[in-house]
């Protein structure tokens, strides 16, 4: 493991705050319009947010029935870093790289979650949650392994060739007296883009509390500060001083 600090240069590709919610309220044309005029100084829409599905019939003649459902509705900030999500499932908020600090992007979703309470008007909070996606570009010589980076990598069978083009590994870890789990992700595509000669690999971490909470308090966002630190727990853990010296 890798020690606890902060990273000058962090490998954050996008990091995200993400509150589900229960109501029984949608956003429609005249809510998008409503935010829209509220954002207008900030953010510009960008478009609906839409779920499609297809239905396909093994009947004679075959029958392709395709259905959409309208979930909500899209912002970019003005200089495409912070990208929002206004839908009847809940709110989210992205920060896209270059990331800043916990501190912005949790302000930025207190300062826009007002708004989403007024649109939708939740009668609960059932999930909040935070992910981050980290590019860690490893790197790596052809005479190292991936065990000099990461605390947990891929094993090959020792019988076998032992050069990886591509793994995933997931993992789900339960914290009960939270509660609360991590979702830990690596990833290493077939078809992934090196930079510069390193290796890709992505470390994606989503951290979820299941807690119901008052939409109105401030229970969310106190639950937001512990997961970020088990966000920050589980980066450090996945890889090596090796790593993290080189986001410095």
């Amino acid at each position: 493991m890798a020690r606890h600090r902060q990273l000058k240069n962090a490998p954050i590709t996008e990091a995200l705050i993400d509150l589900r919610v229960q109501s029984t309220r949608k956003i429609d044309a005249t809510a998008a319009e409503v935010l829209a005029d509220r954002l207008r100084d900030t953010y510009v829409k960008k478009g609906q947010i839409i779920l499609g599905a297809i239905n396909v019939h093994a009947a004679q003649p075959l029958q392709v029935n395709v259905a959409t459902e309208d979930l909500g509705v899209r912002f970019h900030s003005m200089d495409e870093k912070f990208v929002a999500q206004f839908q009847h499932q809940g709110f989210t908020i992205s920060r896209l790289a270059p990331y800043t600090d916990w501190g912005h992007l949790k302000s930025e979703a207190e300062r826009l979650w007002p708004l989403y309470i007024e649109a939708i008007k939740p009668d609960r909070i059932v999930r909040t949650a935070c992910r981050y996606i980290n590019n860690l570009n490893l790197p790596m010589r052809s005479d190292q392994q991936f065990s000099e980076f990461l605390t947990t990598p891929p094993g090959i069978p020792p019988g076998l060739p032992q050069t990886v083009m591509s793994f995933m590994q997931r993992m789900m870890i339960p914290y009960p007296e939270i509660p609360a789990i991590t979702i830990l992700t690596q990833l290493l595509e077939a078809n992934a883009t090196a930079v510069s000669d390193k290796v890709p690999v992505i470390l994606d971490i989503d951290v979820q509390c299941q807690q119901q909470f008052d939409p109105h308090g401030p229970e969310p966002w106190r639950c937001l500060d512990r997961l970020r630190e088990l966000k920050n727990d589980a980066f450090f853990e996945s890889i090596t001083e090796a790593t993290a010296g080189g986001y410095e």
